[in-house]
This record gives C-alpha cells, structure tokens and sequence, in this order.
C-alpha cells in the first residue's frame, strides 16, 4: 500500500518540478538565443510548465506563463538576429491564452468534483446514519456496501463482512430459493417487500421487513438490488403483548357470558320450581312462557361464551337452538310439526340478538301453542336475509292462522305486545300475511355489528 504523503510535501514536490522545468526553459532560451545566436526555439517544452501551473494552481498559476512569456521576449531582445520580435510576442500571448483557459477549466472541473464529493458524502452520511439496515448486492450476490445499522444487525465487522456473499453475511430463509429478492429483481420485479426473520452472527433472531429495489448504473443496465431492512422485533413484542392482553379479555368476556348464562338458567330454574306449587292454568302457563323468555335470553350468552367471535352470534345456529328448545318445552315432535331453518349468514351483537331472539321466541312459542291443535301436521319455517340495506327476518306456519277479527297490534296478548314493543326496540318494522297460515315479515335496519 501506497504511504499517504501530507499535503504540504505534495505542494512542495510541486514546486521542486515547477521550478526545474521553468529553468529547463530558461536554458532553452538562453542556450538558443545568446549561446547559438539563432531565434529559433523549441517553444512547445514551455507549454508544459504552463498548463501544469495553471492546473495546480488556477488562475494563480498564470504568473508562470506571464513569467515565461517575459523570458522569451527578453531573450530575443538580447538576439542580434534579423527575426521579427512580434512572433515571439504572439508566443508569449499564446502562453497566457492557454494558462488562462486551463486555469479556468481546472477551476470548474475542481468546483464540480467538490459538488461530486459532496453530494456524495450527503448520501453517504445518510446511507450510513439511517436507522434501517441498508446494503448493496451486486448480481453474482457480492455485498458490495453496508451501514452501520446493517452490521449492528448482523453482528459483525466491516472488515470481517468485505468480500463475502449476502448469503453468508445476514442470511434470511428466502436465501438460494426463488423468493431471494434479488432473483425476484433479475426476473423482473421493480421491487419486492417481504416479511422474513434474518439470523445473526450469534444465532440471534431478528424478524423485519425487507424491501428490495433495483440498483443500475446510470445507463440503465441492471448492477445488483439495494436491500432495506427495518427491524420489528419491538412492533413483534407489542404484537404479542396485544394479543395476550386481547386474549386475556376474550376469556374474561367468555367467563362473564357464561356466568350470566347461568345466572339466567337459576332464575328460569326458579320459575320452574315456583310453578310447581302452582294449580291455576292460566298463571301455570304465564310462568312457563317467562321460563322460555329468560332461556331465551341465556342462549345467547351461550351462543356467545362457545363462539370464537365473542361480539357476536350466528343467528342462524340460534335459531336452530332455540327452536329445539322450544319444541321439547312443548313436547312437539318432528314428525308432528317440521322446523325449516334458512338463515343466510347474518351474525348480531348481544344488544340486538336479546332483542331479536326473544322475538322470534314469542312467535315460534305462538305457533307451537296455537297453529297446530289436536296432534295437526305442518311446518314452521324461519328465513332471513340481508336485502337493500335492512335484515329481514320472516317466521311463518301452515297452521290455523290467527283470525282476521284479532287486532293483533292492539291485544291483552302479553306474547304479542311483546313483540311490537321488540320491534320498536329494534327500529324496525313487522308486517302479519294470513292468506296461508300466519306469516310474520320483520325488517330491522343493516347496523355495523350485522356482518
């Protein structure tokens, strides 16, 4: 290697061979002009002292050329010759004009290479100083370049990483594989992300996302790829930290809903044994329905605490529960009267599926109590969709009917004002079709807990 010589020692060197090529001129001339006593002179050696004063010196550098054009003239001066002195003038001028102009090139070409440098240290520092770790790989997978960060990462030294394949300094699992970013580049991408967990020289670790992008030379051709890596370990742990803490409240949630659930389950098993002491029909079967509305009420808590998505229920699944619920309470066989169930996928949050559940509740238990009398056969059937910005929801049987002389929005029927005060709740509207049986249409508006 090459010893690094000062700055004053090369400005000295400088001036040693400046010195002995402007007297290697000055011997021209006078060996030429006194000793030969002739005028002509090999004039081109004294553009060599001119144009390198002028490139090491700029402008101040001109002087040598003012020097040497004086020395000309003043030579032929002291020439006794018939030669006309206005060539050597025109020399003389000729050495000034070519210093100047070199001067002032090497003045631009000097102001441009400190912009270069420092554009490029501008980007260097930058390059260096960014908090993501950044390298250079050529397309044979040379590292070409690294950043501090990039290193850090990586566990090793500059000097340890020169030389070495990006496979051997940082490696991710996408190495030698077709997801390696810089086969995804070569083939074509303009740029590829990619979440990866990268090991360290000690083995360590380090999840983060990587982004490649194509590194060219100004040409256009294809050099290599510019690698980015940002490290996520701390959003990992945040990550995690989040998803133990939701998981934690999942199962608080589960915990309440399960414990309402049989909250709910005492009281209706309280009704239960508080109806048994019970001998008037018509107070029996109030205290029965009140036992359905309160399971009513704990199944969707059950739903609930049993579903992965503890916000809300598969009205669908519910339904289904529900209606098996209720034909045992009655003691209704399927092969009496067929429940048919054609929900779309429509799930509710507990404020609207308590609401809508007991609904549905007090017109199943409705039809099961009056539309099949004396052992009659039939069907009930519950469908629901998503249609033009609301749920509908439509419960119906090929049962009796209710009679057109029933004001069934005006009745002591505490079933039915049940069920209008359900719907207001719900901000919805219910319509009744008795042309076949009893068909109950009920629309509620799309909500955000509706999916």
């Amino acid at each position: 290697m090459l010893m690094k010589i000062p700055v004053s020692d090369k400005e000295n060197q400088k001036i040693i061979v400046m010195a002995v090529l402007i007297a290697f001129s000055c011997f021209l001339t006078v060996y030429f002009h006194l000793i030969l006593g002739i005028c002509t002179i090999f004039t081109h050696v004294f553009y060599i002292p001119v144009i390198l004063a002028s490139f090491w010196w700029k402008r101040k550098g001109i002087v040598v050329a003012v020097f040497l054009a004086g020395v000309l003239i003043a030579g032929h001066k002291l020439y006794s010759g018939d030669v006309d002195i206005n060539e050597d003038y025109l020399r003389g001028f000729s050495f000034i004009l070519v210093s100047t102009v070199v001067a002032l090139l090497s003045e631009w070409i000097a102001r441009e290479e400190k912009n270069v440098r420092e554009s490029h240290a501008e980007l260097d520092q930058i390059f260096q100083t960014a908090t993501d770790g950044m390298r250079v790989v050529d397309r044979d997978f040379n590292v070409l370049r690294m950043n501090d960060t990039f290193l850090e990462l990586a566990g090793m030294r500059r000097e340890d990483a020169a030389g070495r394949k990006c496979y051997e300094v940082f490696p991710g699992p996408r190495c030698h594989t077709p997801g390696c970013a810089l086969v995804q580049i070569l083939g074509g991408e303009k740029y590829v992300v990619d979440e990866v967990e990268k090991t360290g020289a000690d083995g360590k670790k380090i999840p983060g996302i990587v982004t490649a992008t194509p590194f060219r030379h100004p040409d256009g051709e294809l050099i290599g790829i510019v690698e980015d890596f940002r490290d996520i370990t701390e959003r990992k742990r945040a990550e995690e930290a989040l998803n133990k803490s939701l998981h934690e409240k999942e199962m608080l949630l589960k915990e309440i809903h399960h414990r309402v659930k049989n909250n709910l389950q005492i009281v209706a098993s309280l009704l239960n044994l508080q109806s048994r002491h019970i001998t008037d029909p018509a107070t029996l079967a109030m205290f029965r329905e009140s036992q359905n509305r309160v399971r009513a009420m704990a199944l969707v808590h059950e739903r609930l605490y049993r579903s992965e998505d503890i916000s809300s229920i598969d009205l669908s699944d519910y339904v289904r529960f529900m209606g098996t619920n209720l034909f045992k309470f009655y003691e209704i066989t399927p092969a009496t009267v067929r429940l048919e169930v054609g929900i779309s996928d429509i799930r509710m949050d507990i404020n609207r599926a308590i609401p809508l559940g007991l609904l549905i509740n007090e017109l199943l238990s409705n039809s099961l109590k009056h539309a099949f009398p004396a052992g009659r056969k039939g069907t009930i059937a519950v469908t629901g969709e998503k249609d033009d910005g609301t749920v509908r929801i439509i419960v119906q049987d090929d049962g009796a009917g209710i009679p057109e002389s029933l004001d069934w929005k005006n009745t002591s029927s505490l079933g039915l004002q049940l069920v209008n005060s359900l719907t207001d709740q719900l901000e919805g509207t219910i319509e009744l079709d008795r042309t076949a049986g009893t068909k109950f249409t009920i629309r509620i508006p799309v909500a955000q807990d509706v999916k």
